[in-house]
């Protein structure tokens, strides 16, 4: 019997007994098998119905939030619902969490106090603790890719004071750390959030004091893109992307 041939269900079975290290490899063995796993990862379904479905921080707390893009739905497979629903993630319920990262159906969750990292995959109920090799800071700033394998990668940013000390990646495959060398004549704010994009993460990149370029972060070469300068003059610019197929710059000017 080919791969292909397998039954959804029992794929879904197979896919839900796979660790969250293998689970890109084992996805990309089979285009049937990319496809019912895209259908299980998060908010891939609810996006689907014409829903939202992502995770917002409540008190240090990671809740799971959903709501209707076109008013109220009744759907026989789900719970009815009105209006958003918000719901505290139990899993993560034991540990206070200052920032979430999502990408490809993971959510990297990094730790209060500097205490760590933790990766969570929502479907399977597994979570990754991940200890740093030299110790983080408030002000480090993360990002969750992955490369042309579909192995899944962190890229660490971090700081003294707001000054860049160093890039590193860890790979969750290999449970180690790697010391990125680059050398940059713009920067990245340490309060800058990067949105994840088809593997990649995008920046807001500054030269000098001017918030105008957009970067991107490359998982597979570990190096950083060209800047790309934005049609805006200063303001406040947010980051956020639309369904894993479109990015999206939001422009508020300061006057």
């Amino acid at each position: 019997t080919k791969k292909s041939d397998l039954p959804g269900d029992l794929v879904g079975e197979i896919l839900s007994r796979v660790s969250m290290t293998s689970l890109g490899a084992v996805r990309s063995t089979c285009k049937k098998w990319e496809t019912l796993s895209k259908t299980r990862i998060l908010g891939a379904s609810a996006a689907a119905r014409k829903q939202f479905m992502g995770f917002m921080m409540m008190d240090f707390r990671v809740c799971s939030l959903k709501f209707d893009l076109e008013g109220i739905r009744n759907d026989e497979e789900e719970e009815d619902f009105v209006g958003p629903y918000v719901k505290q993630v139990s899993i993560l319920d034991h540990i206070e969490i200052s920032q979430v990262f999502h990408c490809d159906g993971l959510l990297l969750c990094v730790i209060k106090d500097k205490e760590g990292l933790v990766v969570w995959n929502p479907y399977l109920g597994q979570t990754k603790w991940i200890q740093p090799r030299t110790e983080f800071d408030r002000l480090d700033v993360y990002a969750l890719g992955y490369d042309k394998n579909r192995n899944h990668k962190i890229l660490r940013i971090f700081f003294d004071n707001r000054t860049v000390l160093g890039y590193e990646i860890y790979d969750l495959c290999s449970n180690s750390w790697k010391v990125v060398n680059v050398t940059l004549d713009w920067s990245i704010r340490s309060n800058q959030r990067g949105v994840s994009f088809k593997g990649n993460t995008y920046f807001l990149a500054r030269v000098g004091y001017i918030d105008d370029f957009l970067v991107c972060f490359d998982f597979k070469t570990h190096s950083f893109g060209p800047l790309l300068p934005l049609p805006y003059g200063k303001g406040h610019l947010s980051l956020s992307c639309v369904r894993d197929e479109q990015l999206a710059v939001l422009h508020r000017s300061f006057e």
